[in-house]
């Protein structure tokens, strides 16, 4: 049995997994080594299948040097595209790393291997408890359909403004920078007033040596009070996935 399937589809079809493959190799949670290669190529081809009708309509010409000059904008769209989602969702665990810094478990980094890089506890932890509330939540879902919506607003055969995603970088380092003080300040007013509290104990009786202790009095109110930031989780990563789809719109468009 001979199947035959037109040029256009195949090159439609090669174009689009090229800018999802390229999404899924930097954004979370597919990024990193959690997912197999083979898997995300297979999933890229199978995310792209649906969208075959529209994007055979803006094919740019089936030639040597204009396809494989679209090939390669597909791809850099695809990463650019991830890494703005990365940078929005990196928020969760910048902010469990400035917990750490301040209450002494930046000590105690370990090597990631999904990650590839150095970790503390509680920023892993706010990383991996972020990215399953993202697929709990079907917060995964409102990310898939801002990326989506890309291929709308930016088709294949379109030309793509790198301006406009230097200036997403920009304003999604700023707002990643933002989330993350805002994520971590409850931890941060805890330790601050325990700061001020031990500066006081010591001034007011210095043969007790207050500051001797703040070690592990910062990780007793840390490991106590973490749980209360927990709680605002879920609206966070929610509030993080509505962002993340209309940023995505707006970078292709």
């Amino acid at each position: 049995m001979v199947v035959d399937v037109p040029t256009e589809w195949l090159a439609a079809l090669l174009l689009g997994s090229l800018r999802v493959v390229g999404w899924l190799i930097v954004a979370p949670p597919f990024a990193g080594r959690s997912v197999p290669g083979p898997v995300k190529a297979l999933l890229s081809v199978a995310l792209a299948l649906p969208l075959l009708p529209s994007l055979r309509e803006d094919l740019p010409p089936l030639e040597l040097g204009p396809y494989l000059g679209a090939a390669i904008v597909q791809l850099l769209v695809g990463l650019g595209l991830g890494f703005v989602c990365f940078l929005l969702f990196q928020a969760f665990r910048v902010a469990g790393d400035i917990v750490d810094n301040l209450a002494g478990f930046a000590l105690a980094q370990a090597f990631d291997p999904l990650s590839q890089t150095q970790t503390s506890i509680i920023g892993r932890f706010q990383g991996l408890l972020a990215s399953t509330l993202l697929v709990v939540t079907d917060g995964w879902l409102i990310v898939w359909t801002g990326f989506f919506r890309s291929f709308e607003v930016m088709p294949l055969g379109a030309r793509y403004d790198p301006a406009t995603f230097a200036t997403a970088v920009t304003e999604g380092i700023g707002t990643m920078m933002l989330s993350a003080i805002q994520i971590a300040a409850p931890m941060l007013a805890v330790l601050f007033l325990a700061d001020v509290g031990l500066g006081l104990a010591t001034r007011i009786a210095p043969q007790l040596n207050a500051f001797a202790t703040a070690f592990p009095v910062k990780i007793l109110l840390t490991i106590t009070l973490i749980g209360y930031t927990f709680v605002a989780m879920p609206g966070v990563v929610a509030a993080t996935a509505e962002r993340i789809g209309g940023t995505l719109v707006q970078v292709a468009g």
